[in-house]
């Protein structure tokens, strides 16, 4: 295996975290909703916790990463984790199930973010965009089997058995972790104190072209979360499919996922990562709003939704990778705070998603394509900041 595979491997791992977080439970909550007691909104908002959780922490997470290297705070945020994760499986409580969830998107953070200044430490440039392309193509394995997985488990034992799967996946991390070297060396850190922090923050608002990478990579991202929080009420009670059904459908969009992005790195050195991000765009703001004409005339046949499911996802991938190695590729330095104010814009934005997809006393379709089509138009505005490539 070589070392550029294996560190793939293992940073994809911890990319896929908070994938497995959320997809590995979304099939179970009609079943969350009954064991509680609880409605359709309170459930969703286990999601959106999660996501401010995940949020927040990053806005810690990537910046002490710059002050005391990768590899600390990432034992510590998997620790967390893993303790997070058991609560969800023993609590019986909404309110606190809710408030867990939170503290392990909180803790769930440090993966997403270190994985990425990890891959910006060791890669530049194309080869950062390739490099991860192929994070993202491990990444993205994780939607494909976390539903399967969920849907498994939850035939043969029950949805708390999920959380201790996650917390079984925490542990096994963070005991490769520990044999893992320091990919930011101590000459190349930053000064241990608050004002740096947000002196680092502060230096991206003062970047319009990284901000209008990170503005195209959240509005996608949120188009990626309404679909999490609305697939599973539309697909289970519009079309009467079962958790494992949706499972599978969703497993299916993940693999789609991965050769979306598998292309994109293929075309790098063709179609820089502009070129390919706009056309994405442009495809995905198309699909949805497709996807809202067909709602509005009452046209969803199950064979259209899922064709403009798998659409709309495989472009989120496309987008995903090139608006984040565009963004990276505007900094001169602190990664991780670039990194991380990435990820929280992105779930809190995303956070917002699941409560807007329960609006209205109706399942319906519409919510979401108005989402993913409004996120589109919005995107396709900010490329103006956005440089041509040389």
């Amino acid at each position: 295996m070589t070392g550029q595979l294996k560190m793939a491997l293992f940073l994809g791992a911890l990319s896929a975290i908070p994938p497995l977080s959320i997809d590995g439970y979304i099939s179970a909550f009609p079943l969350i909703g009954r064991d509680f007691n609880a409605a359709d909104a309170e459930v969703q908002l286990s999601l959106t916790a999660m996501l401010l959780g995940l949020a927040c922490g990053q806005f810690f997470i990537g910046p002490l990463s710059d002050i005391y290297g990768r590899k600390k705070p990432l034992i510590f945020s998997l620790t967390a984790f893993i303790l997070a994760s058991i609560g969800c499986a023993l609590t019986n409580d909404i309110i606190h199930f809710i408030a867990l969830r939170f503290v392990q998107g909180l803790a769930g953070s440090g993966g997403v973010v270190i994985s990425r200044a990890i891959a910006y430490d060791n890669y530049k440039g194309h080869v950062l965009t390739q490099f991860v392309a192929l994070l993202m193509v491990i990444t993205n394995v994780a939607p494909i089997m976390a539903p399967v997985i969920g849907g498994q488990i939850i035939a043969l034992f029950s949805w708390h058995a999920i959380f201790l799967f996650l917390a079984l996946c925490g542990l096994l991390l963070s005991i490769y972790t520990l044999t893992t070297r320091e990919s930011l060396p101590v000459e190349l850190r930053q000064q241990s104190n608050f004002s740096n922090i947000f002196s680092g923050f502060a230096a991206l608002f003062k970047n319009p072209p990284y901000l209008a990478c990170l503005a195209v990579h959240c509005l996608v991202m949120g188009g990626l979360f309404s679909y999490i929080s609305a697939s599973p009420f539309i697909l289970q009670l519009l079309y009467g499919l079962t958790p494992v059904q949706f499972s599978l459908m969703f497993a299916f969009n993940g693999f789609g996922m991965i050769i979306a992005a598998k292309t994109s790195a293929h075309f790098v050195m063709r179609f820089d990562e502009r070129t390919q991000l706009k056309a994405t765009v442009l495809i995905y703001t198309a699909c949805a709003a497709v996807l809202a004409a067909a709602s509005v005339f009452n046209m969803l046949p199950l064979w259209l939704i899922m064709l403009a499911f798998f659409m709309l996802t495989a472009c989120i991938s496309i987008c995903e990778c090139n608006s984040f190695s565009l963004a990276m590729q505007q900094i001169a330095s602190g990664a991780g705070s670039a990194a991380g104010f990435l990820g929280i814009v992105a779930f809190l934005f995303g956070s917002v998603m699941p409560p807007l997809m329960s609006l209205g006393s109706n399942v319906s379709v519409l919510p979401l394509a108005a989402i993913t089509f409004a996120t589109g138009i919005i995107a396709l505005a900010a490329f103006r900041w956005i440089p041509i490539s040389d």
